[in-house]
This record gives C-alpha cells, structure tokens and sequence, in this order.
C-alpha cells in the first residue's frame, strides 16, 4: 500500500475522515476506497498522485512532465475546480487533453 494511503487508512481508523469522504475528493467509488484501505486494491499511479494532491502530501515535482505540468495546473486552480477535476480524471486521454490545452 503506498504511503497517502496508509494515512488515509489511519485518519479512517481515528474517525478523522470517512471513507464517503475521500471517495467524494477522488471521484471513485466508496468501495475501491475501502479496498485501497485494507491493501486489497492496488491504486493507480494516477491516483496516488491525485490522493497525495487532494491530501496535500505532495511536495516534490514529479520527475514525469506531462504529470508535472498537470500538478502545476492543478495548483493554480481553486480547491472547487481541483476536485472537479479529480472527479473526471479517468484515464492518460484526460490527461494528455490537459497538457494540450495548457500548451495552447
């Protein structure tokens, strides 16, 4: 289990976030959650990074430029937009239409 959500599981555990919660923030379902929790789920890259965001555990740049950049992009947006976005990412296709309009 990576490390975002080893915390997350602890803060579940502590009764300081609930699941419902963090499902909300990344736009998936509440039971992919409680997989990703217990260790049974194994999460995305996509969603880590987008876990360690939502959460704020992200500190460094992200050696990957298209990610990079959407992490830049994603930090100028207000917090309502950003978890819009977090919502609809799904796939490298979003992303990749991300770094377009960000180049235009």
């Amino acid at each position: 289990m990576s490390l975002i959500f080893e915390k997350l599981a602890e803060m579940v555990k502590q009764k300081t976030i609930k699941q419902r919660e963090i499902a909300e923030k990344l736009g998936i379902d509440q039971s992919h959650v409680s997989g990703l929790l217990r260790g049974s789920n194994k999460p995305s890259k996509t969603l880590t990074i987008l876990a360690e965001m939502v959460f704020g555990e992200r500190r460094e740049k992200h050696k990957d430029k298209t990610i990079a950049a959407i992490e830049e992009m994603l930090e100028d947006m207000d917090k309502e937009s950003r978890e819009r976005v977090f919502r609809n990412v799904q796939d490298t296709k979003f992303a990749q239409e991300l770094i377009k309009r960000k180049a235009a």
